[in-house]
């Protein structure tokens, strides 16, 4: 944990009690450049906040300009940067004449693998608000938009979430949080994991997923015994052939 990291966390405000509460927990994983890489199954164990109020808060963390996030592939964590500390203009513009490569305005990114762009940075004296955070600044063909808009459940393997993911695209179905939430609850009723239900759609050709699907499965798998059946193998005499 760095302590610095940690007060200058500490000192923000405008924001809701969950979303600091998130950022705490990152501050107390991270080093003092900010970076960290806990999982969202650990964020939700700090904060006692499900996994879904921990990725809300993530995606409004990154709204707000106070976290950059390193996608990670293989299902491995994702890395966060802390961004406690809003540049100056000078500062800015020290760093370009210096040609500074971590800076953010003179054409060369952060971090190679760095897929959000942090927008807290002020730009041309851009004022701020009344409670002293950064407004955030207007879009332009440089700002890169957050490309992933859910992310992978901690239960569900990479190999699997990205076969899932490609199986609704080819259905033209969205994949979105809501989706998630129906999906792990018709797989609780079924007695399924979310990576079951997901294996059980790709494989029977489903879009969604239902208990009642799989119910109406198990009962037809099982044939009656019906009275017709039963009547082959019996004579008009009554004598079994």
């Amino acid at each position: 944990m760095s302590n610095r990291i940690m007060a200058l966390c500490w000192q923000l405000g405008g924001m809701s009690g969950t979303e600091k509460a998130v950022l705490i927990a990152l501050a107390d994983r991270a080093d003092d450049a900010g970076m960290c890489w806990p999982s969202i199954a650990t964020l939700a164990q700090m904060t006692c906040f499900t996994d879904r109020a921990v990725q809300k808060c993530i995606h409004s963390l990154l709204g707000k300009g106070l976290i950059s996030v390193q996608v990670s592939a293989g299902g491995k964590s994702n890395k966060y940067v802390i961004n406690p500390e809003p540049r100056s203009p000078s500062v800015e513009k020290l760093a370009n004449a210096n040609g500074a490569p971590d800076s953010p305005l003179n054409g060369e990114p952060r971090s190679p693998r760095t897929t959000f762009t942090p927008n807290h940075i002020r730009r041309n004296g851009e004022p701020r608000s009344p409670n002293g955070e950064p407004r955030s600044p207007k879009p332009s063909r440089t700002i890169r938009e957050p490309s992933i808009k859910v992310l992978r459940p901690d239960d569900v393997e990479d190999s699997l979430w990205r076969e899932w993911v490609s199986h609704r695209k080819a259905k033209r179905a969205a994949v979105t949080e809501g989706v998630l939430k129906t999906f792990r609850q018709e797989a609780t009723k079924a007695s399924f994991t979310l990576a079951d239900a997901m294996r059980k759609s790709i494989d029977r050709g489903w879009t969604g997923f239902e208990a009642e699907w799989v119910a109406r499965e198990t009962r037809h798998s099982a044939k009656p015994m019906t009275s017709k059946n039963f009547r082959e193998g019996v004579s008009d005499d009554g004598r079994i052939h």
